[in-house]
């Protein structure tokens, strides 16, 4: 038996209604979804520029560590600069001297202004051979020898240890130890011009006093008083803790030099 023809129309209708429905449905659902997933985009977005910048925010350096920081950064570059001038004197060809005749005796630092050519090894059995010595080294840029030649006290050891510690592990191998860095700085402050005890005062046993003058290639004059002691009779110069002081402010760029 037919179907009426309205029962028809009507199924069609419905048919047409379900399916319009279920295609609003289908577009409501399809843009629900992508207005979900760019939320859920837009909320991993927030939270990693929140992460960054919370961890800019730990990252930050402090002002008071940033000047700490750059402080030894410059002590650093001085630094390595100054052993770079100690290579270029250890491998720097030196003017030869005139050497004396035969019969006569080796000049002194006592004798007269002896120039920075003539200086030479002369050991440290007298406080004069050691101070010798010592410009010799430094004149060379022979650091370990000058090292041996010095005297460090308990609180130049300790201040020398603490900036040796906080150099680069880099650095610390071309030093060496806190003597030799001690000892690279106070060749810094040798001259290459002359050099000539003025005079000598041993008024305690095992110390003796020097006065000497140390003269610049330019010829600038310069007296000091140097302090020597004797350890089973081998002289060394001592270091005194105003020296130190100024190469603590040359390697924190307070001075321009630590001479």
């Amino acid at each position: 038996m037919h179907r009426p023809l309205r029962f028809l129309v009507l199924l069609a209708g419905l048919a047409a209604v379900i399916a319009a429905g279920l295609a609003w449905q289908h577009r409501t659902t399809s843009a629900l979804r992508t207005e979900l997933a760019e939320r859920e985009r837009a909320a991993r977005e927030q939270k990693r520029l929140h992460d960054e910048q919370a961890g800019l925010r730990t990252r930050q350096v402090a002002p008071e560590e940033f000047a700490r920081r750059k402080e030894e950064h410059e002590a650093w570059v001085a630094l390595a600069g100054e052993i770079e001038t100690q290579r270029g004197r250890l491998g720097a060809k030196k003017p030869v001297a005139v050497p004396p005749p035969p019969s006569a005796p080796p000049r002194t630092l006592k004798e007269g202004p002896l120039p920075a050519a003539a200086w030479r090894n002369a050991g440290q059995g007298t406080p004069a051979a050691a101070f010798e010595t010592a410009l010799w080294a430094a004149a060379g840029g022979d650091v370990e020898k000058l090292a041996a030649v010095l005297e460090l006290d308990e609180a130049t050891r300790e201040t020398a240890a603490g900036i040796f510690d906080g150099l680069p592990r880099a650095l610390q191998r071309e030093v060496g130890t806190p003597d030799q860095l001690v000892a690279l700085l106070t060749a810094r402050a040798v001259p290459l011009g002359q050099a000539w005890i003025l005079g000598q005062f041993d008024e305690r046993p095992q110390e003796a006093e020097v006065l000497a003058r140390l003269t610049d290639t330019e010829g600038n004059k310069r007296e000091l008083f140097l302090l020597l002691r004797a350890h089973e009779g081998s002289w060394r110069l001592v270091v005194p803790p105003q020296a130190m002081a100024k190469y603590t402010s040359f390697l924190q760029g307070k001075a321009p030099d630590p001479q």
